[in-house]
């Protein structure tokens, strides 16, 4: 009889994302097998989705704008749910993004009833603290002339 060798699925952690911010900055034109190394329990393909659709320096994790929200709802009516050639209008976007605003929000929603997220509180101290929290070690990280010594 075969055993099930199913996974169970693990959110990244801070410090997850931290070795992998650590290991894609130290070794940029590494393979994502030889990233994935540096962050234990997470495999290539992880670490690769991780980093383009959410950590990446480009990609932008602020709330959508009305706006935002609207251009996506007039390309679907006009285009169909066609990702790739909706992202140029979302540069700072990424491809997940735009697919999971209109997945979780938009499809149901019609036209006139977009609601606009709740905006975060800049103020609140957990973001400040966990912001400063990365800044400070990458920061510890540019005075390093050796990456590989923070693993």
């Amino acid at each position: 009889m075969k055993t099930s060798s199913k996974r169970t699925r693990r959110i990244f952690s801070e410090r997850d994302d931290f070795l992998l911010m650590i290991a894609v900055r130290c070794h940029p034109h590494s393979s994502w097998v030889q990233i994935s190394s540096f962050v234990p329990g997470r495999t290539a393909r992880q670490c690769r989705e991780r980093w383009v659709n959410y950590l990446a320096p480009d990609v932008c994790q602020l709330p959508w704008s009305a706006e935002e929200d609207q251009q996506l709802l007039e390309f679907i009516e006009k285009n169909g749910k066609k990702w790739s050639q909706m992202l140029p209008l979302f540069p700072s976007r990424s491809y997940s993004n735009v697919k999971n605003r209109w997945y979780s929000v938009l499809k149901n929603q019609k036209r006139s009833q977009i609601i606009e997220p709740p905006e975060k509180n800049i103020s609140d101290p957990e973001l400040i603290l966990e912001d400063q929290f990365i800044w400070e070690k990458m920061h510890l990280l540019s005075e390093k002339e050796e990456c590989v010594s923070l693993f």
